[in-house]
């Protein structure tokens, strides 16, 4: 065989048809596509885990709740209701909570109970209703509904509020009913 002749036979080899290219060129990009969509799929529902304020769509309901929370191997907080509702982190609505609460940076306790109770995560409110009564170290408040606002640790009360206590200027214990 002539040696031109030889040389084209061999490039005919090396090259494939160009139809299979073009096919072959295709399954690639389509597979990059495929995997790039999947990449991205996967960050959107990483973020939107992490969205804060999302509530569940339900309410979790729980009876007989006996729930405590420990912070640094120390009892933050404990709580007994006879029925919790809940949606997500963000809201609980309680019947007949009784609970403690600890300030870590105070070294003090609060005691509460009520007939009923709901706590708003985005606000960090803690609402109680009925024949509430709240005992801290420093006082004991009575009334028909008290709000107590965590990060002020401001107790507000409403309806035939009694405040047992020692005022914080005169040093003398006082009752007061308003």
């Amino acid at each position: 065989m002539p040696r031109i002749a030889q040389t084209a036979t061999m490039i005919g080899m090396t090259i494939r048809n160009p139809r299979s290219i073009i096919i072959i060129s295709l399954y690639a990009c389509l597979n990059i596509f495929i995997i790039t969509a999947a990449l991205r799929q996967k960050a959107d529902e990483d973020l939107s885990s992490k969205t804060p304020g999302a509530l569940a769509p339900e309410f979790t309901q729980i009876e007989d709740l006996n729930y405590f929370h420990l912070k640094e191997s120390v009892p933050q907080m404990s709580l007994a209701a006879i029925k919790m509702r809940s949606q997500g982190q963000e809201l609980a609505e309680f019947t007949e909570p009784k609970g403690v609460y600890n300030y870590q940076q105070k070294n003090q306790t609060m005691r509460y109970e009520a007939l009923e109770g709901v706590y708003r995560k985005a606000k960090e409110l803690l609402v109680l209703e009925g024949k509430v009564k709240v005992v801290s170290d420093e006082a004991e408040y009575l009334a028909a509904r008290v709000k107590y606002y965590f990060k002020k640790d401001l107790i507000l009360g409403y309806g035939g509020v009694t405040f047992t206590g020692v005022d914080l200027n005169s040093k003398q214990n006082i009752k007061k009913k308003k």
